[in-house]
């Protein structure tokens, strides 16, 4: 970790691009194991559905700490999150508990207010009209 200006802690982006590299890579090797061994899809359904809680909450905390419409852009952008985690929580119970396919099904429908969501969240991101309406990326990525 690095410290900013400000006397903040935060997340250089190579190490945030590491991260998301190295989950996305535990994912998809998940997914080529459990096609082969069916005892491995409890582990790959919780995954999915722990990394995308988490995604939704680094948005959150993101979003409390900016201000004005471009924190209103990333709660909507965490909202859409929420919605995706949901439906893979949804997604898991209908596999995994309830043991049926869980395609179509009701787990289709909470993801689908991602797109929505997104689209009206990319109609409010504020723009730059000055420095001091701008957020640098290292703040958005900054730690307490």
């Amino acid at each position: 970790m690095l410290d900013s200006a400000s006397g903040d802690k935060f997340l250089s982006f190579r190490t945030a691009v590491i991260l998301a590299a190295t989950i996305m890579l535990l994912h998809l090797t998940l997914v080529i194991l459990s096609e082969r061994n069916e005892n491995l899809l409890p582990i790959e359904d919780t995954f999915v559905t722990v990394t995308s809680g988490l995604a939704a909450a680094a948005l959150f905390y993101t979003a409390r700490r900016l201000v004005g419409r471009a924190r209103k852009a990333w709660i909507m952008i965490a909202a859409a999150m929420l919605f995706n985690t949901l439906g893979d929580l949804s997604w898991s119970v209908i596999e995994l508990v309830l043991h049926q396919n869980p395609f179509p099904s009701v787990a289709d429908i909470v993801p689908s207010f991602l797109m929505p969501v997104s689209s009206i969240t990319a109609a409010n991101i504020p723009t730059c009209s000055s420095r001091d309406s701008c957020v640098e990326p290292e703040r958005i990525l900054a730690f307490p």
